[in-house]
């Protein structure tokens, strides 16, 4: 094995420690320890879409940066265009800012990947209300509930809304 092969291979398994260590502060609560951790993973190994991915949750979900969790997200989608849970959580953050035709647009390309993820449908029904479109918003929502997500189904049975 030659010498850069060695380093490289070396480089994945120290970043892998290091999302391990993340993931861990992360279940601690310990957040912004996570990122740092996170960020070295990045550091050694900046080809790994699931490094930036976790990062951008912990910006997204617990440190309530959307900014920078979409900057996370979109790096994890360039890594990995097929990566579904990406295009979910940039939607979400999107949403959550307000950029509701970004959303949707990454809900649909998270449909178009995957047409049976509930969280695509039930997160595309919030940007659509945040549109003013209750009828694509409730349509979405009832997609949601039937694929199974357990919020779409309890706000469906609180408005008495068959789906």
């Amino acid at each position: 094995m030659t010498t850069p092969n060695k380093v490289r291979m070396a480089n994945q398994s120290r970043a892998k420690e290091s999302f391990e260590k993340g993931l861990a502060l992360t279940r601690s609560g310990k957040y912004q320890d996570a990122i740092k951790a996170y960020s070295k993973g990045i550091e050694l190994d900046s080809q790994n879409a699931m490094i930036y991915y976790n990062r951008g949750n912990v910006y997204g979900r617990n440190l309530a940066n959307f900014s920078l969790a979409i900057e996370d997200f979109n790096r994890a989608i360039d890594l990995n265009p097929e990566f579904v849970s990406a295009y979910d959580n940039r939607a979400n953050a999107n949403y959550l800012l307000g950029n509701y035709q970004e959303a949707i647009r990454d809900c649909n390309q998270a449909i178009e990947l995957d047409p049976r993820d509930p969280l695509a449908y039930f997160t595309r029904g919030h940007a659509y209300y945040g549109l003013g479109d209750r009828r694509r918003t409730i349509n979405d929502f009832k997609t949601a509930a039937r694929l199974g997500l357990r919020e779409a189904q309890d706000f469906l049975k609180s408005k008495r809304i068959r789906w």
